[in-house]
């Protein structure tokens, strides 16, 4: 199945959830009546006296699959437990199939308590999730039962905007990444010691990675640069974009939405990379590295010069890999490229601080106030503090006031031969995303010392950039702007893919760069433009 068909499918799946809806799918006899916290039997106190069990449908993290075949299995989930008193059965779609399962749970009404995902992704976003009677709106369960999750978004007016819909309605108990330090963790890398067997300072311009991958290339170096630009790394990183003020996605440009791929600057991107290509820069294989072995074996390998990753799961494991055969092996992070030296780059991974990334409580949940109580539970001091370090004693400890991650999380050598982050998926939700916001101790280095330089340096060169400006607000779209804004862009996705990976390698000739244009035009981005537009000016307006 190739992408564009994967994508229909997805969008057949969640229509087919919509006619069921209006239908007579299903039916749904637990579905909110309006009146699910009146007569309320908890008292706010944890743990809970209850018997109640409730499923929770998520996604099995990385990090946590690394060591556990489910969350059920994991400490957290222990600790969780007896701290609200709530009996929780995570269920977790097979990995690879998430959007797939998704889809079907909800065409076919087939629904957990609590369901856990990017609800940014549903088929009309999640004004149509609640329209669908697929999720509950969240406003009274807010005002009766969850006063942590409230006083949170009282004191957070710029963050509560996020969080509903343009009808005022809470949809979800969110994932809150208020740790500056925690939205940046992607950003290019350079073999140190190559650079400086080259005699050279760390790029910041085109000019100047063009001088150090040409330096590298007559140095013997197999593959100077390594990138991937499908679509999910071109939303994420954009890589090399920055330099010419545009991003590989819809962005925000001094108030207005723009799509980097329909600019007239994606023209001299592309033309730069294709010059890369042809000249034995850029590694052949560029289309290849969605399977990570390929490119793990190259970067420990050796044979690459440059490349981009996450940080500690990366290049944390590459550094590891690579001294273990060179003790004088490393990388140094280095900035996202600028159009001019010592300007700020336009644009680097950043993450939102709130994304859609959260749990919501579904209309057929068997006990809407205990759920609500347990997910507001994230968001307690104590919750937060669970969520974030673990239990104290199992897997941190507070020194000097601070808390301090434990040796059986940071060290190696202590946890099993875990990464720091899957590691911290046994005792955590740090590793990845969940219904709490992070109390992290910016004070906190018990992760970052444990770390090679590489690493532990590399926020602070990759969060160098003015993404803040440019990312894009999850926004909120009507169930007929929504509809006609995906049927634009399955197409466009698939189209804009192949003509990157064409135009790069030189299987299409630059010179059908303003053929492509026409093209996307004639597609609609305009289109599309003009719906994400709306929504933004919306979404300021609330």
């Amino acid at each position: 199945m190739n992408l564009k068909q994967i994508l229909c499918a997805g969008v057949a799946a969640t229509m087919l959830a919509a006619s069921l809806t209006g239908c007579g799918g299903k039916t749904n006899n637990n579905a909110s009546t309006g009146n699910d916290f009146d007569n309320l039997k908890t008292t706010g106190e944890y743990p809970m006296q209850t018997d109640v069990e409730l499923t929770w449908w998520v996604a099995l993290n990385g990090n946590v699959a690394a060591h556990s075949q489910s969350m059920n299995d994991i400490p957290m989930t222990q600790y969780l437990q007896e701290e609200t008193g709530v009996k929780i059965n995570f269920q977790h779609p097979p990995t690879g199939q998430e959007t797939e399962k998704f889809n079907l749970m909800i065409a076919g009404r087939d629904l957990t308590d609590i369901i856990e995902t990017n609800w940014s992704n549903y088929q009309g976003g999640p004004s149509k999730a609640i329209a669908d009677k697929i999720i509950i709106p969240l406003n009274e369960a807010v005002e009766k039962v969850s006063p942590n999750y409230k006083k949170f978004l009282d004191e957070h007016p710029d963050h509560a905007k996020y969080l509903k819909t343009d009808d005022g309605d809470i949809y979800e108990y969110a994932f809150v990444r208020n740790l500056e330090k925690a939205r940046t963790f992607m950003g290019f890398q350079v073999r140190k010691d190559y650079l400086e067997k080259a005699g050279l300072e760390a790029p910041e311009t085109i000019a100047e990675w063009d001088t150090m991958l040409r330096k590298f290339k007559e140095m013997g170096i197999e593959i100077p640069l390594n990138i991937r630009v499908d679509n999910d790394n071109s939303k994420l990183v954009s890589p090399f974009a920055s330099a010419y003020d545009i991003v590989l996605n819809f962005y925000i440009d001094d108030g207005k939405v723009k799509f980097g791929p329909y600019e007239k600057a994606f023209a001299d991107y592309v033309t730069q990379l294709n010059t890369w290509y042809k000249d034995g820069l850029l590694d052949k294989n560029f289309t290849e590295y969605k399977d990570s072995k390929l490119l793990n074996a190259n970067v420990i390998g050796g044979k690459v010069g440059a490349t981009y990753g996450y940080g500690s799961s990366d290049f944390g494991k590459w550094y590891t890999g690579i001294t273990a055969n060179d003790p004088n092996a490393d990388f140094v992070p280095v900035k996202y490229p600028a159009k001019n030296k010592g300007e700020t780059p336009f644009y680097g991974q950043k993450e939102n601080i709130i994304t859609g990334l959260g749990a919501a409580i579904s209309t057929t949940c068997k006990d809407k106030e205990i759920a609500a109580r347990l997910l507001d539970y994230g968001y307690s001091e104590k919750g937060r503090m669970l969520y974030t370090y673990g239990r104290e004693g199992e897997s941190y400890e507070v020194v000097d006031g601070i808390p301090r991650f434990l040796d059986k999380v940071t060290d190696t050598a202590q946890n099993g031969g875990l990464s720091q982050m899957q590691a911290l998926g046994k005792y955590t939700r740090t590793a990845f995303n969940g219904p709490y916001y992070i109390i992290r101790d910016e004070n906190d280095s018990s992760l970052e010392e444990k770390n090679p330089a590489c690493v532990r340096d590399a926020n602070a060169v990759w969060s160098q950039t003015d993404a803040d400006k440019h990312n894009l607000p999850m926004l909120s779209l009507t169930t007929e702007e929504n509809t006609e804004l995906n049927n634009i862009m399955q197409d466009i996705n698939v189209y804009r893919e192949e003509k990157l990976f064409k135009f790069i390698s030189g299987d299409e000739p630059l010179t059908n760069l303003e053929q492509y244009f026409a093209q996307l035009k004639s597609m609609n981005i305009e289109r599309a433009i003009e719906i994400q537009q709306a929504a933004y000016d919306r979404f300021m307006n609330r």
